[in-house]
Parts: structure tokens; C-alpha cells; sequence
């Protein structure tokens, strides 16, 4: 495992991704406290894409669903708007005014997600599903051909497959994210599974009888991080440092979250990739976690750890 920031570290080295007006911290050089830091992150306007599928007979697919989503979605991505019909994009003249170089095959900061896609092989004869794709400002121009290429994608699944007409909103993350919770126990439950990276020992310390709650939280925040650096880098590119509650006395009331596996073909590496992370559903407690539910919130649009853009790592924070 990785070793993720501590704490408090200075989340500095902001990264210029397109001419986007600039989303400012209260103090850039401050330790905001973590209602205050996730403001420029609740700002950031997104574009969601909302699918209702219906699968009309039982399926067997060789990797997760969402990953046969997500190559289908590059494949007919490239063939929609690659500008040259080249094999790959290194080293091809038009990639810097190329929708498929910029927005897919980059390797920085994927501005498109999706969700509502499970992480099985098999899907059951009438299973229905809701798949939501995410674009951030980046890829606002290019959302007429995402909204197409995903829907072709979702028929990888099944080519006879039911598909609802598209429903698009254009709203920020804030206005995206689900209403304030209740004071209380809360339930988190994994749509599909989040791979999460980071040192079990320090997230042990921080949280001692619920570590993978520390283990989220932190990958939490370097995903919003990240979303602000990429798509609202602040005048000046200093990012503050986020303040995080006290988890030392967080408990488990029921559930758990427990290791999850599986694979997928690349065929950019040419190799079967492993995929692994956390599931399940589980409800905690402590006195404190009122001050992380905000981020959870957010989380559940933005999604969380590793593979975003594969359809893993989505959240929910279940309401009483």
C-alpha cells in the first residue's frame, strides 16, 4: 500500500488544465476546516448524463460490466472523434485539438466518470440499471458525443437493451450532491467497489476500530484535490490544507466493508490488469462525523480512489 497524505499536508503544486475561471480558498495559505476547504470543490460545474437500462436476458461477460462499459465507451469515443484514424495517439500532430486525446487518452486528470454500472460479470435476465455519466467543464463540449458513445456502450452489455432517453443536468457538484443528512449513525453502502490506496497503519491510528473509514476519508479529500487542481486551479495554484475531525472514536454499529476482486483486459498494456478493492454496506458512529458528511455527500457524485473513470469507486450514503 501507498503511503497518503498525513493529516495536514500542504496540498500544493496546482496543475493548469484548461482556461477555466478560477475557484478560490478563503485563505490559500490557511488550514481551513473541512466544510470551509471543500467550497471551490462544491463550485466546480458538472454535466451528468442519466441512462435507464433494461436488460432483457441473462448475461455472462468476460469483465465487469462496467469495465465492458468502459472500452466500449473509447472505442466508439475514438472512432466518433479521433481527427486521424492512427492506431494510438502518441505522437500524432492533431492530438492537442483532438476531443478523444484530450479528454480520454490523456493520462492527467480524467475529466469524465460514470456510475450506475455494476462491477459483476453477470447480469440477470431484466436486471435495470441507471447509468450516470459525469463531465467536467472540460468535456462540456464535447457532451453531445459522450451522451451518444455511452449509450452505444451500455448496449456492449446487451445489443437488445432498453434505453431510456438520455436526461441531462447542468449543475455544480454542490447542487449535484444529495440534501443534508440527519444528526446520527451513518450508513455508507458501496454501489460498486472502491479502490482505495493508502498506509493501514496510519489510517489504524487515526481511526482504531474502523481504519477503512480513515482510508476513505483521506482518498476523499485527494480526489477533490485533485477535481479543483485539474478543472479550477486557484489564482496563484496554492491550494490550502484540509482540516479533518477527530475519528478516534468512531464505532462500527453493523456491516462491513470487505475485499473485493477481480480483472479486466487492457488492451492499451495488452495484458489482463487485476482490480481490486472494498464492498459492502456498514453504518458507523461517533461524535464527530457530522463534520465528514458533507464530503461523503460529495463524494457520492464524484466517486472515490482508483478507476473512477472505470465506473468503480461509487459511494452512497444511505438516508434513514
Amino acid at each position: 500500500m501507498h503511503d497518503v497524505l498525513p493529516l495536514r499536508t500542504d496540498l500544493d503544486g496546482a496543475t493548469q488544465a484548461a482556461p477555466l475561471p478560477a475557484a478560490e480558498h478563503p485563505n490559500t495559505r490557511a488550514v481551513l476546516p473541512l466544510d470551509a476547504w471543500l467550497q471551490p470543490a462544491l463550485a466546480l460545474p458538472l454535466i451528468e448524463i442519466s441512462i435507464d437500462a433494461s436488460i432483457p436476458r441473462h448475461v455472462r461477460l468476460g469483465a465487469p460490466a462496467c469495465a465492458v462499459v468502459r472500452g466500449r465507451l473509447g472505442k466508439r469515443l475514438r472512432e466518433v472523434r479521433c481527427l486521424t484514424g492512427a492506431r494510438t495517439c502518441d505522437g500524432c500532430p492533431q492530438a492537442s485539438r483532438c476531443d478523444f486525446a484530450q479528454l480520454f487518452d490523456d493520462g492527467a486528470q480524467h475529466a469524465f466518470w460514470f456510475q450506475g454500472v455494476p462491477a459483476t460479470s453477470g447480469l440477470d435476465r431484466g436486471a435495470r440499471l441507471t447509468a450516470r455519466l459525469y463531465l467536467a467543464a472540460p468535456a462540456h463540449t464535447a457532451a453531445p458525443y459522450f451522451d451518444v458513445t455511452f449509450r452505444d456502450a451500455l448496449r456492449a452489455l446487451d445489443p437488445d437493451a432498453v434505453l431510456s432517453p438520455s436526461r441531462w443536468r447542468c449543475m455544480s457538484l454542490g447542487d449535484l450532491a444529495p440534501p443534508e443528512l440527519p444528526a446520527g449513525p451513518l450508513h455508507l453502502r458501496t454501489e460498486s467497489p472502491l479502490c482505495l490506496r493508502g498506509d493501514e497503519a496510519v489510517c489504524r491510528s487515526l481511526c482504531p476500530r474502523v481504519p477503512w473509514l480513515a482510508l476513505l476519508v483521506r482518498a476523499g479529500v485527494r480526489r477533490l484535490d485533485a477535481l479543483v487542481r485539474a478543472f479550477a486551479p486557484p489564482v496563484g495554484g496554492q491550494l490550502p490544507r484540509a482540516e479533518l475531525p477527530d475519528l478516534s472514536s468512531v464505532e462500527l454499529i453493523r456491516g462491513a466493508l470487505s475485499p473485493w476482486s477481480s480483472s479486466r483486459f487492457s488492451h492499451r498494456q495488452h495484458q489482463r490488469m487485476p482490480l481490486e478493492g472494498l464492498q459492502g454496506d456498514a453504518v458507523v458512529h461517533g461524535p464527530h462525523l457530522a463534520a465528514l458528511a458533507p464530503l461523503l455527500r460529495a463524494l457520492t457524485v464524484t466517486s472515490v480512489g482508483k478507476s473512477t473513470s472505470l465506473g468503480l469507486g461509487t459511494l452512497r450514503v444511505v438516508r434513514p
